[in-house]
């Protein structure tokens, strides 16, 4: 078994390893926070595009929209008159009432009859907000502990994807007194998790709240788990008290039964409108400013976007109390080990992607340039399907990252781009067999080398041939005199030096460009490729030079003379490797003619290398 993984493993290895490290990559740079408005734009996407909900029968609101702060007599709305109303609305025996309005001052005429009133409302709950601005609560519900705070969490785009149930006094608290004798006496509750308490109190469910921010809580069908950082698409590595993603119920997180203030005080609310309700009190119009954005506001945030607060504390109630009693799923964002292994396993599908699309192409297509357009249909479609997959885990309530995984997908294809064009032009130059350069590499680097030699130093050629490997083919076979030539080139590659370039010229002939190198230095390592190839021992029966495969060399060389082109380089190496092919081969031949054009042309050779274990094959 062990065997077939590694097998496997060596297979795949290109592409655990670009995805593992693209994936890394990407990670990081999100955890920056680069991509968060990316991947939070996705997340409003999805949240509006889920199928709308029925109402929550178990919340009524008491609004103050536009028309209803028209016609009363007062803004902010007199003490007497919100004594009426508590009343009106508390003869009715809802569960709880939240006053969403900020009462810090009193409000004449009145003061007198809202104290009274508010002692004798006992399931009446009060706001107050305890971030930056502070605003007190009432006053007499601050005395008799039925207060709760009413800060949200924004994100950085001014939108409310979250929403606090508690938070620790030590944290952010200034009370000392704990409203509810069940509570830790370090835990503070918000608004809406204080009405959801006391509504879900008189059905005998109580939640087991723990000191700890990052503990789950058990609640009726409900298992709440806080955000902690890093989660989701949510860049951020520290979050203040117990938050929970705001799972807005479908549709509009207007979708309430709704009541206005103004009938509420003329008494045209029918009886058992509030009976064993959850009833919010607080203001819907726009020219109050008491509003904020959700994901349901498009575009760039404008008061025409915005939802009055009441609205979405009344989303956190209904999320509350229907995760509790009804076992309503809970969006939950996934945790940083999750999504790092989502990013993983999505570049490594961008990746399988694509090496099934190279695979796909036939190989005439197969050049520079060529794949470009494909990789980029593969990304785009593989980008939808990653799209689909993400929507539908939303869908499942499970929120993963959408941008990062797209972009390690994409840094996976431009990784991949490269390397196919790098490999592509490596095909280009060289030869399958021997894998040395080929001739069209070798005539460009010799052209940059003859250039190269006009400013800085010689430039030296060999070319070498197979002495008698028609003969050799003969003999032993094609694919015999395949392996032939393959064992010769390591050896020529293996005697140059670094900077030197071994190329196959045709059939069996090779040649090697020597940049900055003397005639002297070239002899020295025309003979150690001679002396090499001779101790290969390869049997030879055919051939008339020796009983083995040897090698015959002709050597040109800038430093013997002018010359005009690099086509009379190459002429003049040729020329000394067929004065090496008369004088009986497997040798090396140097030509001095080209220097002096008059003189008659003189050779210089060494005797014919034999066998030597200790020489030295270094140049």
């Amino acid at each position: 078994m062990r065997i077939v993984f590694n097998r496997m493993l060596g297979k795949y290895r290109s592409i655990l390893t670009v995805s593992t490290g693209v994936t890394l990559f990407v990670a990081a740079f999100s955890y920056l926070g680069a991509l968060q408005s990316l991947e939070l734009s996705f997340y409003d996407a999805f949240m509006r595009s889920r199928p709308p909900e029925t109402i929550d029968q178990r919340i009524v609101l008491v609004t103050v929209d536009e028309a209803t702060l028209a016609r009363l007599p007062q803004w902010p709305l007199s003490d007497a008159d919100l004594a009426r109303a508590i009343e009106a609305i508390a003869a009715q025996s809802p569960d709880v009432i939240g006053l969403n309005l900020y009462r810090n001052v009193p409000i004449n005429p009145g003061s007198e009859r809202w104290l009274e009133v508010a002692r004798q409302t006992e399931n009446l709950i009060g706001v107050e907000k305890i971030g930056f601005p502070k605003v007190d609560p009432p006053q007499i519900l601050a005395e008799l502990d039925r207060v709760a705070f009413v800060d949200v969490p924004i994100d950085l785009d001014q939108r409310q994807r979250r929403a606090f149930l508690s938070v620790r006094k030590s944290d952010l608290g200034h009370r000392d007194k704990s409203p509810d004798p069940d509570l830790p006496s370090n835990i503070r509750l918000s608004f809406a998790m204080q009405l959801s308490k006391m509504y879900l109190d008189k059905r005998g469910s109580h939640p087991e709240i723990s000191q700890s921010r990052q503990a789950t809580i058990p609640w009726g069908k409900a298992r709440f788990q806080p955000l902690v950082g890093y989660e989701g698409g949510y860049a951020y590595g520290s979050v203040p008290g117990y938050q929970i993603l705001l799972d807005y119920r479908a549709g509009q997180p207007e979708n309430f039964t709704t009541i206005s203030l103004e009938d509420v005080l003329n008494n045209r609310v029918p009886m058992g409108t509030f009976t064993r309700k959850i009833v919010l009190l607080g203001t819907t119009a726009i020219s109050l400013e008491n509003f904020l954005y959700t994901p349901y506001a498009y575009g760039a945030i404008s008061a025409e976007h915005a939802t009055p607060s009441l609205y979405i504390q009344a989303n956190i109630v209904s999320q509350i109390i229907s995760a509790v009693l009804d076992g309503r799923e809970f969006l939950r964002a996934a945790k940083p080990t999750i999504a790092l292994l989502w990013i993983w396993t999505w570049a490594i599908g961008f990746n399988v992607a694509y090496w099934a699309i190279i695979i796909s192409q036939e190989a005439p297509k197969l050049r520079p340039g060529s794949l470009g357009r494909p990789l980029l249909f593969g990304a785009a479609g593989t980008s939808l399907v990653l799209i689909a997959t993400s929507y539908i885990c939303f869908r499942n309530h499970l929120w993963l990252p959408t941008v990062t995984p797209i972009l390690a997908g994409l840094g996976v294809g431009l990784i991949m781009l490269i390397r196919q064009r790098s490999s592509l032009a490596r095909l280009a130059t060289t030869d399958g067999l021997t894998k040395l350069a080929n001739r069209r590499y070798f005539d460009v680097f010799l052209d940059r080398c003859w250039n190269y030699k006009k400013t800085r130093g010689d430039l030296s050629l060999l070319l070498c041939d197979v002495d008698f490997f028609k003969r050799y083919n003969d003999t032993y076979g094609h694919q015999a005199g395949d392996v032939c030539l393959a064992t010769v080139a390591e050896v020529l590659a293996d005697v140059v030096r670094k900077n030197d370039l071994v190329a196959r010229y045709g059939g069996e002939e090779f040649a090697i460009v020597m940049p900055c190198c003397s005639i002297e230095l070239a002899e020295r390592i025309a003979d150690k490729i001679c002396r090499a190839v001779y101790q290969l021992n390869l049997e030879h029966r055919g051939s008339d030079a020796a009983d083995r495969v040897t090698i015959s060399c002709g050597i040109a060389s800038t430093s013997l003379g002018e010359f005009a082109q690099p086509q009379d380089l190459i002429e003049e190496a040729d020329r000394a490797l067929y004065l090496a092919k008369q004088e009986g081969r497997n040798c090396y031949r140097v030509l001095y003619s080209f220097a002096s054009p008059a003189s008659t042309p003189s050779v210089s050779s060494l005797p014919t290398p034999h066998p030597d274990p200790e020489v030295d094959r270094t140049p």
